[in-house]
């Protein structure tokens, strides 16, 4: 009988545990779907605190990667837009000793920290927030390239394809670009890049056709008449 009510009771724990993995991927779909709708975004960035350097490129980064979802940016002072990006740079200065001599507190610091907040805001949508703590002052090349990735996955989810294509002409972010397209094997996608105008991105769209060796890229690399790609079609080509 206990065996029986066991089951009984791990049956009723799968099904809260499925149906709440169940509406949990149904408000991550909704609110991707609030999001990818976003034409015009305020974008905030604020950089504060006691640091030696927090003068960093996330607001230039920010504004580069939002050309290539294709929304209209608008500043602090904006009075209509759909959402929000926010991000946050704090440093925070560590404490390595106090000392009190003849009523005099001296205090010794020996490193600084960064942390930083970024979060997609908008009315009546979860937020999406992200977090990086107890960087060191000055941040690294790589861990600046670790929060801007953030900013590329977040605008990547929300956008898809269209955004990675695009993201082909940044030399920043191509190779991560052509990695997500040829995971999701975007082949009609990148089909229509090889009309584009910009030449990185058409030749980086030839090479990334290559490596899926789908047969539908064919006859569109043999009609591709731009002659810079004369090398890469061959390539292509044979290994299609």
């Amino acid at each position: 009988m206990k065996r029986y009510w066991f089951i009984c009771f791990l049956v009723s724990l799968s099904i809260v545990v499925y149906s709440t993995k169940g509406y949990a991927r149904q408000q991550d779909k909704e609110r991707l779907r609030a999001f990818r709708a976003v034409k015009t975004m305020r974008l905030l960035v604020y950089e504060f605190g006691d640091t030696t350097r927090v003068n960093l490129p996330f607001k230039e980064v920010a504004r580069r990667l939002l050309g290539y979802a294709g929304v209209t940016i608008v500043g602090a002072g904006a009075k209509k837009y759909d959402c929000t990006l926010q991000i946050h740079v704090y440093g925070i200065r560590a404490i390595s000793e106090v000392r009190r001599f003849a009523g005099v507190v001296e205090i010794s610091y020996t490193r600084d920290f960064i942390d930083v907040t970024i979060s997609l805001e908008k009315p009546g949508v979860p937020v999406y927030r992200e977090f990086f703590n107890d960087f060191k002052d000055p941040l690294t090349s790589e861990e600046i390239k670790q929060i801007t990735g953030t900013i590329e996955e977040m605008l990547g989810q929300m956008y898809g394809t269209n955004f990675w294509i695009a993201a082909l002409k940044d030399i920043d972010v191509r190779e991560k670009a052509a990695e997500v397209l040829k995971d999701i094997r975007a082949v009609e996608p990148l089909i229509a890049a090889l009309k584009g105008q910009d030449v990185d991105v058409r030749e980086k769209a030839a090479e990334l056709l290559g490596k899926i060796k789908d047969i539908r890229a064919v006859e569109p690399l043999i009609a591709c008449s731009a002659p810079h790609l004369l090398d890469t079609k061959l390539t292509v080509l044979n290994e299609l």
